[in-house]
């Protein structure tokens, strides 16, 4: 089974940089495949649609502490009309193992798969949490991290929710308050060249 999300558009490396979504670009073509390996193009979640992409890991205690407050915006924004394609672009989480911490959190979201790293070096993502939020004409409108608490120890009344903002200001045709926050996680375990 082929496990690697297919871009569609070519990944285009100029003089050796490395390309990167920037804020107010749309999104690049590309498709995404599920751990049972459906595919999907990005284009057909995201059509007009406030479209969140976050970068997440099976093993990474930040992306595990940040798991319950996702399935909660997950949750509430998904019943608003928002989108999510969450991606593991680790090289070091095979599927089993994906399935594995899947079965015992019973996360509701679809993990789509990028093992080669790809998605990850086109958006520049650094960590696992990083979130990416397109607007619904498919404009990059916020980057970083989903709030202030990567512990998880704060009362939920002290944290800055990020991520909330960004898809309230959106959802009432606003810019977001923040467009850009500095991902606190794990580093994104990129295939040894």
């Amino acid at each position: 089974m082929q496990t690697a999300i297919l871009l569609i558009a070519a990944l285009s490396l100029i003089q050796g940089q490395q390309p990167r979504v920037q804020l107010g670009q749309k999104a690049p073509e590309f498709s995404l495949r599920d751990i049972e390996g459906k595919e999907v193009a990005f284009s057909k979640i995201s059509k007009d649609k406030i479209t969140v992409v976050d970068f997440w890991s099976a093993k990474c205690p930040y992306s595990q502490s940040w798991e319950k407050r996702l399935t909660a915006i997950y949750e509430e924004y998904k019943k608003k009309g928002v989108e999510f394609a969450v991606v593991d672009s680790n090289s070091t989480e095979p599927v089993a193992e994906i399935r594995e911490y899947l079965a015992k959190s019973k996360v509701p979201y679809t993990i789509y798969l990028d093992p080669r790293s790809e998605l990850a070096d086109l958006f520049g993502a650094k960590a696992t949490p990083h979130v990416f939020v397109f607007d619904k004409k498919g404009s990059l409108a916020y980057v970083g991290a989903i709030d202030d608490d990567s512990k998880g120890e704060k009362k939920t009344e002290e944290r800055k929710n990020y991520l909330r903002e960004a898809l309230d200001a959106l959802l009432g045709d606003k810019e977001p308050p923040l467009r850009e926050t500095k991902p606190v996680g794990c580093s994104i375990k990129k295939p040894k060249a």
